[in-house]
């Protein structure tokens, strides 16, 4: 939250600029009211974000106090292997456009694309990002991706951390 508005994001089919149709992320700044009798809230701004040939998946949000934020988000399609991507935010919403901060490196190949390891031939991806706001007003944010590292096992994803500082 900063100013009493509570920032958010999900994932949502768009058509991007070039006609395809993506995964891609809905965001809102709402303006929460709640007292003992209801809970409610206006939306004050709101937009899209879509790549012309990528997905854009599993977004989350953070906001500091001075109202810089952070979209945190797992980037994949064609041209891209699973990335971990970020865009930043400000008191009204989206100001810079889809920053790759680490790309990944080949393809997913984890247990779950496997039917002889259970699963249905299609790889599950992008479980989680997170993004936090440190003591000191720092923006942390964390989403997956597929390092330049050795593969487990059963999976070849990694975790991405990144900080864009306080402003």
């Amino acid at each position: 939250m900063a100013d009493g508005r509570l920032f958010t994001a999900l994932t949502t089919k768009i058509t991007s600029t070039g006609g395809a149709t993506h995964a891609g992320i809905a965001w809102f700044v709402l303006n929460p009211d709640a007292n003992t009798c209801h809970v409610r809230a206006s939306v004050s701004a709101q937009g899209y974000v879509a790549a012309d040939n990528a997905d854009l998946m599993f977004p989350a949000v953070a906001v500091n106090r001075n109202g810089s934020g952070v979209i945190a988000f797992s980037l994949a399609g064609p041209k891209n292997f699973p990335s971990s991507g970020y865009i930043r935010l400000g008191r009204r919403g989206v100001i810079q456009g889809i920053h790759v901060d680490s790309a990944g490196t080949s393809p997913e190949d984890g247990f779950s694309g496997y039917v002889a390891r259970g699963g249905n031939g299609t790889a599950r991806w992008g479980d989680y990002s997170a993004a936090a706001v440190g003591p000191d007003g720092d923006l942390w944010f964390a989403s997956e991706y597929i390092p330049d590292q050795p593969r487990t096992f059963l999976a070849n994803w990694g975790t991405f951390i990144g900080n864009l500082g306080s402003h």
